[in-house]
């Protein structure tokens, strides 16, 4: 039987093309939106369903991350 390796390659091909894309986007990262300019004296980020992170100046915000601050905390974030 000579078709039968031919069916089982092009299955087998049609499976991984259609399993990249599908295992890649749910591993990618929400979109950057935007970066803090100023942190006083301490404000923090979290995701949905991660721990939360302390910001700093120039690093990476993203869609719907939830930003928070103590009672005399300070940020001023650039979208």
């Amino acid at each position: 039987m000579v078709i039968y390796p031919f069916f089982a390659i092009r299955a087998t091909a049609i499976a991984v093309a259609i399993l990249i894309p599908t295992v890649c986007a749910a591993s990618a990262e929400p979109p950057r939106i935007g970066v803090p300019s100023a942190v006083r004296p301490e404000a923090q980020g979290s995701l949905p369903g991660q721990d939360a992170h302390i910001l700093h100046v120039g690093v990476d915000l993203f869609a719907n991350e939830e930003i928070t601050t103590g009672p005399a905390g300070q940020t001023h974030l650039l979208f």
